[in-house]
């Protein structure tokens, strides 16, 4: 926001650009998958803007201790879904 604010820019929340600017993503895609590990189940400091359709999985592991297996059987687990986007 400083730097939007020192560039004196005009933001029109009606354009995804705009949108997309105001966060260090810029246009980067919204990410599909976010695993979080740890036993929390909470999405603290992450952008929920850009969450919007993310397919979310928990895991007690902690992140030292998360292992291939557990990522491939998590991506095996996102696979099976059947994704709709809202409808």
């Amino acid at each position: 926001m400083k730097n939007i604010i020192k560039k004196k820019e005009n933001i029109n929340l009606n354009k995804e650009e705009n949108i997309n600017n105001l966060f260090y993503l810029g246009s980067i895609p919204d990410p599909d998958i976010l695993i979080r590990t740890g036993g929390h189940k909470r999405l603290s400091n992450f952008i929920m803007f850009n969450l919007t359709y993310t397919e979310l999985f928990f895991t007690d592991t902690l992140w030292p201790d998360f292992s291939e297996k557990e990522f491939n059987s998590i991506i095996s687990q996102f696979l099976q879904i059947d994704r709709k986007y809202g409808l």
